[in-house]
Parts: C-alpha cells; structure tokens; sequence
C-alpha cells in the first residue's frame, strides 16, 4: 500500500509540473488540428540551415545580430497585476543576457557541452512606434474585468477584453496576465498573426527564465523531447531525451538509450528549474536564424519599423478599458477649465502631488500630440492660443498606473 501511496503522490507531482509549466506543446497540437497549414511550417524546415555568417545576417542591425522589438501588452485586474516599468525591464535584460549567452551562471554548463553553448546574436528592445508609427514606450497597459486567464488566446483580444495584436510580422508580442492554469505557452512561426505572440504569467515576470524558454518557441525551437516519448526537436546538437526534466539536477541522466553526455536538462528548452537553465545550442541558434532569412517565417523583423523613429512623435491615447478601474481613472480628481477655453486651460490636480514634474499631452480627434507641458504646479495652466478650435483631449499615464482623460472644447 506504501508503494502504491508513494507512486500516485509522484505521478500527482509530475502532472503539477506538467500543468504548471509551459504548454506550447499543447497549443501547437491544438493548432495543427484546427488548422492543419499552421503547423506544416515548423514540421517541414530544410535540413540544410543557413549559416549563421551568410549575408542573411546583414538583414539585423548591421552587426550580425537581429534586434527584435517587443510590445508588451499587461492585462490587470488590480493594482498588483499592473508591473511596473522596472520589472519588464528587468525581465528583457534577462532575456538579452539569455540569447546572447551573457549570464553569469553559464559557467556551470558541464564540460561535455560547454563548446555547443551558442551565442545566438538575438537580442530585444522595447517598440519605439507602433503599428501607427506613433511614439510608444513598447508597453501597453490594459485593465481587465477578467480575474484569470486559460491557454485559450482570449488574452490576445480586445473583444474578449485582452489586448490586439500588433503587427507579429513586424513585433514579438507578449501577453502578461493572471494564467490559471499554466507558467506560460507561445505560438511558433507560422501561426495566425492575430494569436501570434507569448503569453506568460503575470507574477513570473522580472527574473524567470520562463520567458527565454516561451521565445525560444517563438522562433521555431520545440521541446528537447519532440513533445513525445524520445522525439525529435529537429535539432541536431540536443541529445534525444525521454521527456522533461523537473527540478534542478546534476552529473550525467541518459534516457533513450544513450550514455554520456546524457541528456541536455539545462537547455533552456527543458522544463528544468531556472537555476538549472544555461544555455542554446549552436544547432538551435541555426534553426532559430533560419527563420530570419529570405522568405523565412520571421523575415519582417528583420524590416520592422518597429525600432524606428515614430512619424508626428505621436502617441496613442490612453485605452478606453482603463475606464472600468475607477480607482486608477483620475478624471474626477482633476478638472479642467475653463471649458469652453479660449487663449488659457488651467489643469486643476485637485490633491495629486505626485503627479508634479510629470508630462502631460494635448491630443487632438486623430490621436496626433499638439501640445505638451510638464505639470509644475497643482492648479497648472497651459496656453492654447495657437491650438485650432476643435475638441481636445488632455491625456497622460503616471508609473504608478493612474490615468488622466479629459475631453475640452477649443473655441
């Protein structure tokens, strides 16, 4: 009865891991059965890779590494969900210091591996402008009704009250939000571009190797074990291996019938514990940089104006869905007068301190910025003389997540 009572508690400790870690390779099943082309892309990748020297990698920055920008779309449903600038920044140092084999802790890959450890010349950067060529800070932050989240792309929708999509020919998109069920799951090249991105959970954010993992399969890399008992990741460098490896292990664990060097449990593509996870292979780097060539599945990166100088420096307005968190909407506390104005608008903060020395921007009905001021005192006013009569709005986000949106009339 012990050994019966010994094996379900660990069967039930594995189907944990399993749930709790990513499921990409669930919802890339998912997807082959709904939609069978989807998923002949990752199947069918030439044999032959390119080399990572090869004029395909002037298509970066210049200096064989292709800057990829990022939009990161943070679903809240309260204050706690809504992470700070610091911590996404903090998550995409991690992220740069991952592909670029950068970490302190690559010194501890075991010797038997230590010269398949790749620098994969693949870095990150935070959108410049979006897909409007407007100025963006390469985060969009929205407020949610919704508490948790499934593996079901509803986070990616803003009629399911998740957050659209930008342009994944031109962007990586990641979903931050309350996941239920899972640590995270991603799309692979190839996918519907309106469900094309990385979706993690909000509270792994800052500085989990989750993220590295759900990129990898982002750009085309599968699970060390082919999603099946012994399978193949069509990678030639990773050792086949049985299945995931949980935990933080150590010294030599072959399966499939191999011996040394055994498996490969501290490739980021492994379900290993983050102080386990080390490394890409120079195999993996190639398939990832395959995608990138002419005609690959990720070639628009490459062409992105994502990292470029926004057009007008416009920048969008604040979302409509902030409004249903009225603890974070500031329109009641701030006012604005006179309205109607004529030649003067004075910004009244009512008891908002902390938003002095922050900027404020003037909007007109197209979204295009026609005005900004720095807000030097609580009663602040703006001179508008020069401003067309219309309908304005007078717009700004704080770091804190409080919101300013407020309609005036120029006459």
């Amino acid at each position: 009865m012990r050994i019966i009572l010994l094996l379900l508690i660990l069967i039930t400790g594995l189907h944990v891991v399993a749930q709790t870690k990513c499921t990409a390779g669930e919802y890339i099943l998912q997807q082959s059965t709904n939609s069978f082309p989807l998923y002949k892309p990752l199947t069918n990748i030439p044999s032959t890779i390119i080399n990572t020297s090869s004029s395909a990698r002037v298509m970066g920055d210049g200096k064989g590494i292709v800057t990829i920008p990022v939009v990161f779309h943070v679903l809240y449903n309260n204050a706690g969900q809504n992470i700070t600038d610091a911590k996404i920044n903090q998550q995409l140092e991690l992220l740069n210091k991952s592909f670029r084999k950068n970490n302190a802790d690559t010194t501890k890959i075991p010797a038997a591996f230590k010269a398949l450890a790749a620098d994969c010349e693949i870095e990150f950067k935070l959108a410049s402008s979006d897909p409007k060529r407007r100025a963006t800070n390469g985060i969009v932050r929205k407020y949610t009704s919704v508490k948790s989240w499934m593996d079901d792309d509803k986070m990616k929708f803003s009629a399911t009250q998740g957050s659209d999509a930008w342009d994944a020919e031109q962007y990586l998109n990641i979903w931050v939000c309350n996941l239920a069920l899972s640590s995270g799951y991603s799309s692979f090249p190839g996918s519907e571009s309106g469900k094309d991105g990385v979706v993690i959970r909000t509270s792994l954010i800052g500085n989990s190797k989750i993220l590295v993992h759900e990129v990898g399969h982002w750009l085309g890399l599968r699970h060390l074990w082919g999603d099946t008992y012994c399978g193949d990741d069509l990678v030639d460098d990773t050792p086949k291996q049985s299945t995931y490896t949980p935990g933080c292990p150590s010294g030599i664990r072959p399966s499939c019938g191999g011996g040394a060097p055994g498996d490969m449990y501290m490739n980021y593509m492994d379900f290993t514990s983050d102080a386990c996870l080390l490394m890409f292979t120079q195999g993996q780097k190639q398939r990832m940089w395959s995608f990138f060539a002419s005609g690959g599945l990720r070639s628009g990166i490459t062409n992105s104006w994502g990292l470029h100088p926004p057009t007008n420096d416009e920048i969008p307005l604040p979302e409509e869905g902030e409004e249903e968190e009225p603890q974070k909407l500031l329109k009641s506390a701030v006012k604005v007068y006179p309205n109607p104005a004529v030649n003067k608008l004075v910004i009244d903060m009512g008891a908002n301190e902390n938003w002095l020395g922050k900027t404020i921007s003037i909007y007109n009905t197209k979204g295009a910025i026609v005005l900004r001021s720095v807000i030097n005192s609580k009663q602040h006013t703006i001179d508008i003389t020069k401003l067309l009569s219309g309908l304005y709005f007078v717009a700004g986000k704080h770091e804190n997540g409080e919101v300013i949106k407020i309609k005036f009339i120029k006459n």
